[in-house]
């Protein structure tokens, strides 16, 4: 999982995500499923990189992926809770998550500057030429 409960609480106050997760009418958060909807989140996040990058990303998680996460496993938690009159600036974060891991799917943002995590299809250069194709090998140079 590339966030945890405590990342959903940095990017909303901890009584909303006890909110969000409480089935009962207090307002106790259930780990359960926090978890739940972080794992639901990753797998989001993986379905997306896969095509890029290795899995499991190297640890730390780059910050953009942990923050990614939140806003997807909050938007989830949301969903739980609000049928028809979902809060506009949780759907706009999760849409701008999903544009943010299309841009990192099709290589417009890079995550392999950060940690240890390298491109599946990083380019490699290749060359069909070997030392007798050369036009001007030692024996030429050392005339001059």
């Amino acid at each position: 999982m590339y966030c945890s409960v405590a990342d959903l609480e940095k990017r909303l106050p901890a009584s909303v995500v006890a909110t969000l997760t409480d089935d009962s009418a207090g307002a106790n958060l259930d780990v359960d499923i926090a978890n739940e909807a972080i794992a639901d989140a990753s797998a989001i996040i993986d379905g997306y990189i896969s095509t890029r990058y290795q899995l499991p990303l190297a640890t730390p998680v780059p910050i953009i992926i942990v923050r990614l996460c939140s806003d997807i496993a909050i938007y989830k938690l949301a969903t739980r809770k609000f049928d028809h009159e979902m809060p506009e600036a949780m759907t706009e974060r999760y849409n701008n998550s999903i544009k943010i891991l299309d841009k990192i799917a099709t290589g417009r943002i890079n995550i392999a500057d950060i940690g240890e995590n390298e491109p599946v299809n990083a380019p490699q250069v290749a060359s069909n030429k070997v030392a007798s194709d050369r036009m001007f090998g030692r024996e030429v140079l050392n005339r001059w």
